[in-house]
């Protein structure tokens, strides 16, 4: 697609893993919400710090990437929202 600038077909995006489903167009809204539902009940600083990580990815060494990973982890491990996972994973138990 970059070089040849032909658009990527829909099946072939999924097929190569730059999309993870396809969606009647029917039925895109309600899986949306879903999908919005399903991020919204993750521990918010879990996520936020996934996506500095992903961030950071893109202009580190792979080095550098991994460092920050095992900050952002050990600065996760800290938090409620971590002692809480363990402590429901621990029970067998969904999370507060």
């Amino acid at each position: 697609m970059l070089f040849t600038g032909k658009p990527l077909q829909a099946v072939d995006a999924q097929r190569l893993g730059v999309i993870n489903r396809l969606v009647p167009a029917e039925k895109l809204e309600d899986e949306v919400r879903v999908l919005a539902g399903q991020l919204a009940a993750q521990p918010k600083g879990a996520l936020a710090a996934a996506k500095r990580a992903v961030n950071h990815a893109l202009e580190s060494s792979y080095e550098e990437a991994l460092e920050f990973e095992s900050y952002l982890q050990e600065a996760q491990a800290g938090s409620q929202e971590f002692i809480e996972g363990v402590q429901a994973f621990l029970a067998k138990r969904s999370k507060k």
